[in-house]
């Protein structure tokens, strides 16, 4: 990709704004993310006078080219995952050398979130006899992916979780077995990146379920990020062109789709 060259700072500053919003939407279309273009788009922004009239342009974008993100830090957000942190920290580093922070938004404050909270699990069923607390099945996920998770019960309100997105907006959700249940109501909410909404093993038994497994993937989450097992229990048939957990067994499927996704495995973003 040919990268604009800037001559004694901004010439035609509006035209330049333009141009650099135009990269930024070139890197972010088409199959995946091109995380080294995007990266390299953003640090041609010299100023923080500069990232406002980028972001008026990516928001004009919005409204009349159906562009996805409105700001840079949208942009970033939805993105860069778990796995682009080098990319991230590079953008991170530049507009705090711009001193551009409260013209980005929040970027530089998600750079200090996300090495605290890394992810979020809604759990599965944990009081019947042989059932795992939320407590051990958040550790199970966290020993698998490496990351810090924040545990939710099955039965927490979707405030609770919404609310906790809100301050930790873009990480990786992974929802297990009775979780699953939250997929509809997640998968509406522009506090989460569906790229990053994984749904482990849904009870496919269950009419309702199933109707929110399907409903998810309409709103956009990619049914590969589905992962089941070999029976209707474990999810199977809940919805064309899911994954296999590769589990052994339920509880098996927090330590393999764990490891897939942090492996890159099956991984659908970012």
């Amino acid at each position: 990709m040919k990268h604009i060259k800037l001559f004694n700072g901004w010439i035609n500053e509006a035209l330049t704004a333009d141009q650099i919003a135009n990269q930024i939407q070139a890197a972010i279309s088409g199959n995946g993310t091109e995380e080294s273009d995007l990266s390299t788009a953003i640090k041609l922004i010299p100023d923080s006078e500069s990232m406002v009239k980028v972001n008026q342009a990516l928001k004009l974008g919005m409204q009349t080219k159906g562009w996805e993100y409105g700001s840079i830090d949208d942009v970033v957000n939805g993105e860069l995952g778990m796995f682009d942190q080098t990319y991230k920290d590079q953008i991170a580093t530049h507009i705090k050398n711009i001193s551009t922070k409260k013209y980005s938004g929040s970027v530089i404050n998600n750079q200090s979130r996300i090495e605290a909270d890394k992810a979020v699990l809604v759990g599965g069923l944990n009081y019947r006899p042989g059932d795992k607390s939320t407590a051990e099945q958040t550790s199970i996920l966290s020993k698998s992916t490496g990351l810090p998770i924040k545990g939710f019960n099955f039965n927490d309100s979707d405030d609770a979780v919404l609310g906790y997105l809100k301050s930790n907006p873009g990480i990786p959700v992974f929802l297990f077995s009775a979780g699953c249940k939250k997929a509809e109501v997640l998968s509406k909410s522009s506090y989460v990146n569906k790229n990053q909404l994984y749904i482990i093993e849904p009870y496919a038994t269950s009419k309702n379920t199933k109707d929110v497994i399907n409903t998810a993937v309409n709103n956009g989450v990619p049914a590969k990020n589905v992962y089941v097992g070999n029976d209707i229990s474990r999810g199977y048939g809940v919805v064309n062109g899911t994954s296999d957990s590769k589990a052994k067994s339920h509880w098996d499927a927090l330590v393999s789709v764990g490891n897939m996704v942090t492996t890159g495995v099956n991984k659908s973003t970012i």
